[in-house]
């Protein structure tokens, strides 16, 4: 398991835990509201007690919406490479502007998005940077050759392909890449 799986864990199991503090902190609300309602509230010498239920409450208020933005975003990120996923895996061969406009996001956001879920799992795609497309490792011919990292500088190339008669080169030394 990766870091990144790891600490969107951690995220959520966090925005679970801010929403249920919310949700006591509310009930705590709901108690001030009987006892005002009840005429229970406690008496005008006894102020301190009475900002302690108003701070408790605005701290049920603040945990409340923290924990749904928290929710709500992880939501957006899951659904993202849910569908990042799908498309890889229906398309022999992909431009990261068609998945941009497929997914509706910006380009940018696909780059990264992919560049995470590459790091945490194989989606059997390999990037061709000569056609700037990412391709089904399954669809490449025998002649092919997908290289991990450069012989070079040990740079990570996440998996480039290089078909017989390219001479590509390495984007971090300049090196010409050659497969294993």
């Amino acid at each position: 398991m990766s870091f990144r799986v790891i600490k969107t864990d951690i995220f959520l199991k966090l925005s679970q835990i801010l929403i249920a503090v919310s949700l006591l902190c509310a009930i705590s609300f709901l108690f001030l509201a009987f006892l005002i309602y009840t005429d229970s509230a406690p008496e005008p010498g006894d102020q301190n007690q009475l900002r302690g239920w108003l701070l408790l409450t605005l701290v049920a208020f603040f945990f409340m919406v923290v924990g749904i933005i928290a929710a709500l975003i992880l939501r957006k990120a899951k659904n993202i490479r849910q569908r990042i996923i799908a498309f890889a895996q229906t398309r022999a061969f992909f431009s990261v502007r068609e998945l941009a406009d497929a997914l509706q996001i910006d380009q940018t956001e696909v780059v990264n998005a992919l560049l995470r879920i590459t790091q945490e799992e194989d989606l059997g795609i390999a990037w061709h940077p000569a056609r700037s497309l990412y391709v089904q490792k399954n669809s490449l011919g025998a002649e092919a050759a997908v290289v991990d990292n450069c012989k070079n500088c040990g740079a990570n190339l996440q998996a480039t392909v290089i078909l017989p008669g390219e001479n590509p080169t390495c984007q971090y030394c300049g090196g010409l890449l050659k497969p294993a």
